[in-house]
């Protein structure tokens, strides 16, 4: 429970920095807000994936498996879950990569690349 409240105070804390960001922050504090998002995000990330597991698992077991099916079945899903994201299926999409030069148009609400003629 301690984990979980930690997390949600995280969350939180990070949403309002963020809220901060947009609504603009002075130039001389920028940076440390920016650096403080940047932080609880990396710190979020463990905790992100053990709510998710908990989660899971308690879905699983909600289901009618038993702790070792339930504990295979969040382990299943982490691995499709980390072999399928999007960043992996287009690597290069976000700083030009393959498609600079060939028929991408960036401002087209189309992400695959034009044919050239």
């Amino acid at each position: 429970m301690e984990e979980y409240s930690r997390f949600v105070s995280m969350l939180d804390e990070t949403r309002a920095l963020a809220l901060q960001l947009r609504a603009g922050v002075p130039p001389d504090q920028r940076w440390q807000v920016i650096s403080a998002v940047r932080s609880n995000m990396t710190a979020l990330a463990p905790l992100l994936n053990n709510e998710r597991d908990r989660e899971l698992f308690d879905l699983a077991t909600a289901m009618g498996q038993d702790a070792a099916n339930a504990a295979a079945w969040v382990g299943y899903v982490n691995q499709i879950t980390s072999n399928t994201p999007v960043r992996n299926i287009f690597p290069d999409m976000m700083r030009g990569g393959p498609w600079e030069g060939r028929g991408f148009d960036r401002s087209s609400t189309n992400s695959l690349p034009q044919a050239t003629r």
